[in-house]
């Protein structure tokens, strides 16, 4: 058996990390449990950086995981009915290094994990 890309694998247990709290917290999960982050192959791993929108493990070259605050300088929203979520750019400059890692993501076709907040602290 042929073994996971390692920048796959850690996305792998990053949604099921998160998966687990979603069902622990009732689908909305809190900033608080998102900090905790998780452990993978040994080592802590954050899930998020919850100060900046764009979050990009010091392993890979591309996002992990990207949320949207309840009061964003962006005008992040969901678009219509089919539930798709619009996410802007950090800033005006698309080779800053952070929309360079969500560039990446896009070009791997690596899935990204979107935390939207809801509420204050919520996602």
């Amino acid at each position: 058996m042929t073994p996971l890309d390692p920048d796959l694998e850690l996305r792998l247990a990053a949604f099921d990390h998160v998966a687990k709290l979603r069902d622990r917290f009732g689908g909305l999960i809190p900033s608080s449990a998102l900090k905790e982050g998780f452990t993978f192959h040994g080592q802590p791993q954050p899930v998020w950086n919850h100060q900046q929108g764009i979050y990009k493990p010091k392993s890979s070259e591309a996002a992990l995981s990207i949320h949207t605050s309840i009061k964003s300088p962006y005008d992040d929203y969901h678009h219509g009915d089919d539930g798709v979520l619009i996410y802007r750019y950090r800033g005006k400059d698309v080779s800053h290094y952070q929309n360079r890692s969500l560039q990446r993501a896009f070009e791997r076709g690596l899935p990204l994990i979107y935390f939207f907040a809801v509420d204050k602290s919520l996602y």
